[in-house]
């Protein structure tokens, strides 16, 4: 086999292994000690700090955080619900060790500058025990230099609600992906309000952690029971917008995730890995070792002759 068609074999056989792998790969965080994180409870209570978003009315403020609650609660085969419980006094992104039954998950627009905003819109503060529970979860929001509106956004101001679609697919468990146009792929953009709709990658993540019980009429349901098997690993480095916190100590999240449908982590694995990986060593047992021995038969007979 001339080399040129080697070549192009190889070629076809990689072209191959790529397109092969599943396209979904929603990354789910595991704590500082490597277990993936989830809510215990099966809903999930929010707070405003009362001071709200500046420049915009409190009451649209709370109406764009019940809307991007309720782009997580749409999802038929989750069971976890977010619900907003309303306005608090003095809301802050702390939590108490000594008092943890005080605590709340709050969102607040800090007036403060944050060397941890970098340049982004804000970022979510999760407190994770070691077993991987997450006991409260803040997301504190930039409004020291970035501006907001409830309205469609020019290209100066981030839409809240599109913000908070993003950071709560963060406090779900979520993070970052690969995957074009899920809400958990790259954070919120100003003037944008592209992280206002779900894709079915961001509902196999939500329904991987929290599945519901099987339900015929939900189609989301139905189609992960169909491809219940298909997985894939991500392991991103942990980005700025989070932090997890154990105790007293604050550090980032190491990251992985998988795709399928399983209350449980597991290990990620695909049964045709190994198929390919048998494909791959035949093919270059024929193309490198099989021809070259075949070259050295031919070139004892002409040194005998």
């Amino acid at each position: 086999m001339k080399w040129g068609t080697r070549l192009a074999l190889i070629a076809f056989i990689f072209s191959f292994l790529a397109a092969s792998r599943t396209v979904h790969a929603f990354v789910w965080k595991r704590n500082i000690v490597g277990i993936p994180i989830f809510w215990q409870t099966p809903t999930v209570e929010f707070w405003l700090d009362d001071r709200g978003a500046p420049g915009v009315t409190i009451e649209a403020t709370e109406a764009a955080i019940v809307a991007a609650m309720e782009t997580w609660n749409a999802v038929c085969c989750s069971r976890l619900r977010f619900v907003y419980r309303g306005r608090i006094e003095g809301g802050a992104a702390t939590f108490d060790l000594y008092t943890p039954e005080n605590n709340r998950n709050v969102i607040v627009w800090s007036s403060v500058y944050r060397m941890y905003f970098y340049d982004d819109p804000g970022v979510i503060h999760l407190h994770v025990l070691d077993d991987g529970q997450i006991v409260d979860a803040d997301i504190e929001l930039n409004g020291y230099d970035k501006l907001w509106t409830a309205e469609t956004p020019d290209d100066q101001h981030h839409n809240i609600e599109n913000v908070l679609v993003y950071f709560f697919g963060k406090a779900l468990g979520l993070d970052n992906t690969s995957v074009n146009g899920a809400v958990l792929n790259g954070k919120p953009t100003v003037g944008h309000t592209d992280k206002s709709e779900l894709t079915r990658d961001d509902q196999h993540g939500v329904c991987t952690i929290y599945p519901a019980d099987f339900d015929p009429t939900c189609p989301i349901g139905q189609l992960q029971a169909d491809e219940g098997g298909e997985q894939d690993v991500v392991t991103p480095d942990a980005t700025p917008d989070d932090t997890s916190s154990n105790g007293s100590e604050t550090s980032p999240i190491v990251l992985s995730g998988g795709a399928g449908c399983s209350a449980s982590p597991g290990r990620p694995t695909r049964v045709d890995d190994a198929l390919l990986a048998l494909l791959l060593f035949a093919v270059g047992w024929f193309l490198f070792w099989k021809p070259r021995s075949r070259g050295l038969v031919r070139d004892g007979r002409a040194r005998h002759r």
